[in-house]
């Protein structure tokens, strides 16, 4: 049995009762009734057997062929296409929701202050040396040591 593709609509895409048969096995193949790969330069069957490859259809038939593996690869590469780009549209998505729940948990966690309140130094002698980073606490020298007053 030759390994024949059938392909429709393809050199007449308005004639749907029009059907194109092409034979695209190779020689050996054909002449053996087995089924061909129709790998290019050499089949698979060819290429197991160490034999010579040679196709009897024309050029036309053969970039026909080409061509119509072609589409399909071109319609499997643009669905592998899109479904990256749904996977992507879908991480962005998570993203940025948990960037915006972890910048809304921050500012739960520390609000702003509203007003900030003066600085609170106590000193027990005046030419004590003194260091106020925060208005919760503050510092100061006295003949005992250093000493910090929270306001916690």
């Amino acid at each position: 049995m030759e390994s024949l593709i059938l392909l429709e609509n393809f050199i007449y895409p308005n004639a749907t009762s029009k059907r194109v048969r092409m034979t695209l096995a190779c020689e050996r193949c054909r002449s053996k009734k087995v089924k061909c790969d129709f790998g290019h330069p050499t089949c698979r069957r060819c290429d197991l057997a160490k034999a010579q490859c040679s196709y009897a259809g024309s050029s036309t038939q053969i970039d026909l062929f080409n061509l119509a593996q072609l589409n399909d690869t071109i319609g499997e590469l643009q669905e592998r296409m899109s479904s990256i780009e749904r996977a992507m549209q879908q991480i962005q998505t998570q993203t940025q929701f948990i960037a915006d729940t972890m910048r809304k948990a921050k500012e739960d966690a520390h609000p702003p202050p509203s007003t900030p309140s003066p600085p609170q130094i106590s000193q027990n002698k005046p030419d004590s040396a003194l260091s106020t980073m925060n208005a919760n606490w503050s510092l100061s020298l006295t003949p005992q040591g250093l000493r910090i007053d929270t306001a916690i």
